[in-house]
């Protein structure tokens, strides 16, 4: 999931707070009555820009984090990893963020499906004089 954040010219742009969630669900299509469990349920919580990963789902290993860009005037880029004051304040810009939850090893025998995303960005925007 990308979500932008648009800075208009004259204006800065201050990132409070971030967050999302989304629900992996495993159903098992190949069990046999000897397994005791059938079925998994994983949720995924990204409450910064750059989230811990906290251990394992229990049935894989994923590949879970965020990252961000801005993209400016003049052709001018710059990563970020954390909340705060974003790169080029003065100048137009796109604040972007992706989120993502995925893995390459999830097990056969069982049907995957995700939920939606939910989520939200809190963040204020300034004007700022620029000489």
């Amino acid at each position: 999931m990308e979500l932008t954040i648009n800075q208009n010219e004259g204006f800065s742009t201050y990132i409070i707070e971030v967050y999302a969630i989304v629900t992996l669900t495993g159903d098992c299509i190949n069990c046999t009555n000897n397994q005791s469990i059938d079925n998994y349920q994983e949720v995924f919580e990204i409450n910064s820009i750059d989230p811990p990963n906290l251990g394992n789902p229990f049935f894989f290993n994923p590949a879970y984090g965020s990252t961000g860009v801005s993209n400016c005037d003049l052709s001018l880029e710059q990563s970020f990893d954390s909340e705060g004051l974003m790169f080029g304040p003065g100048l137009e810009c796109e604040h972007m963020i992706t989120f993502s939850v995925g893995s390459s090893a999830l097990d056969a025998n069982y049907e995957y499906s995700w939920s939606d995303w939910s989520y939200y960005i809190h963040w204020s925007s300034n004007p700022v004089e620029t000489h």
